[in-house]
């Protein structure tokens, strides 16, 4: 009975031991992973590598270095490490036939990181989805939308569909179209519009501007308008030319056509 007793008390003693280690291990850990993911984070900032892939890398650095301590602690509890490798890799495997899709996503996230159609910082367009790309992670692309909503997309969507990145080039050409009436000056029109555009400062002259007659409508004539200019200036260039074509087309009576309906009566 002693022996029993002896046993269970060494028994629980190691196990109490095992247990505060491996609680030791785990808190200090994770503790440290946060300093080497910030300390890889920095030295990738000071060596000037791009955004991107910092974010990525980041993502990646955590994730590992959070497994490992996990690993650590359970060989603390007194699992042999070599078969707990074993099992993550078993269950990784596993893990990724089960998740299929994740690991399509982890796939893109690489072919993101490489191919570069986007960055962080980028403005995109995808399906029914537009923002500015915040991070790429393992798994996900996270964007902000304009009115400041997050919005957290598969990397596989990412790839695999169209993506329109408005601000990947420096130079953008602006297009808006005018309706005039039929019984205006059209050439005054286009004058008026011309030395808006030309007054602009943020409107390039070179290539030059573009305003014609592009074509009929019922009761208007369309003009359009061409102009290039820097990428970050493209929406206060197009409110500013909306509104003060406005304002000078109504200072010089240029008029948009009036929505009329004719009503015949006829007597029998």
């Amino acid at each position: 009975m002693e022996g029993i007793i002896k046993f269970l008390i060494t028994t629980g003693t190691t196990l109490a031991e095992n247990c505060f280690s491996a609680i030791i291990v785990l808190a200090v850990g994770l503790y440290l992973s946060k300093y080497v993911t910030k300390f890889c984070v920095r030295a990738m900032q000071k060596a000037k590598v791009e955004t991107t892939v910092i974010t990525f890398m980041k993502s990646v650095i955590s994730t590992s270095l959070k497994v490992i301590v996990i690993i650590s602690a359970l060989g603390v509890l007194g699992f042999p490490t070599t078969s707990l490798v074993a099992i993550f890799g078993t269950a990784g495997a596993a893990l990724a036939l089960g998740f299929k899709d994740n690991l399509g996503n982890f796939v893109s996230g690489i072919i993101i990181l490489f191919t570069k159609p986007f960055k962080v910082d980028d403005f995109v367009e995808i399906d029914a989805y537009a923002g500015t790309v915040k991070e790429i992670q393992i798994m996900f692309t996270v964007l902000n939308t304009i009115d400041n909503k997050r919005i957290i997309v598969p990397n596989s969507e990412m790839t695999t569909n169209i993506i329109i990145n408005g601000t990947q080039e420096t130079e953008r050409r602006l297009e808006i179209t005018f309706d005039v009436a039929y019984n205006q000056d059209i050439d005054e029109a286009k004058n008026i519009i011309n030395r808006v555009i030309q007054n602009h400062p943020k409107a390039y002259s070179e290539p030059a501007p573009l305003v014609r007659v592009s074509g009929y409508m019922a009761s208007s004539v369309q003009i359009l308008v061409r102009v290039w200019c820097h990428t970050d200036d493209y929406m206060d260039l197009k409110f500013d030319l909306l509104e003060q074509i406005k304002k000078e087309f109504d200072d010089h009576h240029i008029r948009r056509p009036e929505q009329a309906l004719d009503i015949n009566v006829k007597n029998n």
